[in-house]
């Protein structure tokens, strides 16, 4: 089972942990600052596992899908974690979005809640993103959080 988790860590000054998820042993998080990942060691310390996902200075969300972890950025990019110590980017930016804020799974499927517009994107599985919901509220400009019951 994975938990997707919200927390705050100093890491090495003005750097943070924002979002993390936990999954069978492991822990991890996405930092706002430097956009790097990050595994808890269990005791008092993040242990960096993968750089910076390109140029993008923050992790807004993180999951586990079908086994693998993504992260979703600052720049609405969705990246996919190999495992050991890179980034793949998997889909693009999400139009006119400016940031991927939440990431959850639901029916075996991806979706991302956004920023700047408040819509709701399904992933293709490979390599983009279809909108399935419009604006929230239709005023609504962010969605900051997708739960699955």
């Amino acid at each position: 089972m994975t938990h997707t988790l919200n927390m705050t860590h100093t890491l090495t000054g003005n750097f943070y942990i924002g979002p993390a998820i936990a999954g069978p042993g492991k822990l991890y998080g996405g930092s706002y600052g430097n956009g790097k990942l990050y595994e808890w060691n269990g005791t008092d310390d993040w242990i960096e596992v993968a750089p910076q996902l390109g140029g993008e200075p923050r992790i807004y969300s993180l999951t586990v899908f079908n086994g693998k972890i993504y992260g979703g950025t600052f720049a609405a990019t969705l990246y996919e974690w190999n495992g050991t110590n890179l980034w793949v980017e998997v889909a693009p930016k999400l139009g006119a979005e400016t940031q991927t804020i939440v990431l959850a799974v639901y029916n075996d499927k991806l979706y991302a809640g956004t920023g700047s517009n408040g819509k709701l994107y399904e992933w293709n599985g490979t390599n983009a993103w279809t909108e399935v919901a419009p604006q929230a509220g239709g005023t609504e400009t962010y969605v900051y959080s997708l739960a699955v019951l």
